[in-house]
């Protein structure tokens, strides 16, 4: 249960368990008995109650505190689900508040992150009162959840959408490039040159 414990708290996959007991946890190590548990036995025997001691430590250190909410997307390790990570932030911290894995087919809209966004604060028992941001990247479906974030909770008071700057210094980008061709296709040039020297030299 240590073990798993650990894992959650560092956000490490319980498939990697046996790849990733290195120095650092030795002194984690030393306390177990027996042979490491593999993925699959911390999963069904440990993770539950791991992660359910985890979601109390993160709501009593939320509470009564203000909080930004940091949604995005991504997908599990066979690329065959959507994921959406909720992360709540404060003005020191930052915690994986809800990880959803989506089904198979599942359309993920502006609407679903709303539905997402409800039940990752419902999940950590984060009142709206205490979210002062909605962050994300600058996809469509994004921008307008956010709008329906705010107009859902207008009464509650303004709750700012804050765009990924990165994402949005690579739509520039991507836009300058674009106007460019021959530029861009000089640029393209360069960085796979680059990296061939660097793969030659063995420091890419």
């Amino acid at each position: 249960m240590k073990l798993t414990k650990h894992l959650v708290e560092h956000n490490i996959p319980l498939y990697k368990v046996k790849k990733v007991l290195t120095r650092e946890f030795t002194s984690l190590l030393e306390s177990l008995a027996g042979d490491i548990p593999g993925g699959s036995q911390l999963r069904n025997e440990y993770l539950p109650q791991a992660v359910e001691e985890r979601r109390q430590e993160i709501a009593l250190e939320l509470r009564g505190r203000k909080i930004g909410v940091l949604m995005d997307e991504s997908s599990e390790r066979f690329h065959r689900s959507a994921v959406m990570l909720s992360i709540f932030t404060t003005f020191d911290r930052a915690y994986v508040a809800a990880v959803r894995v989506l089904k198979p087919g599942t359309k993920l809209d502006a609407e679903k992150v709303v539905e997402l966004f409800d039940e990752a604060l419902n999940y950590i028992n984060v009142p709206i009162e205490s979210v002062v941001s909605f962050g994300s990247d600058n996809a469509k479906y994004m921008s307008k959840a956010a709008r329906l974030i705010q107009e859902k909770y207008r009464s509650y008071g303004c709750i700012p959408r804050i765009a990924c700057l990165s994402h949005s210094l690579n739509l520039v980008a991507t836009a300058f490039c674009d106007q460019f061709p021959e530029v861009n296709a000089l640029v393209v040039v360069f960085h796979t040159r680059i990296q061939y020297w660097c793969a030659k030299r063995g420091t890419a």
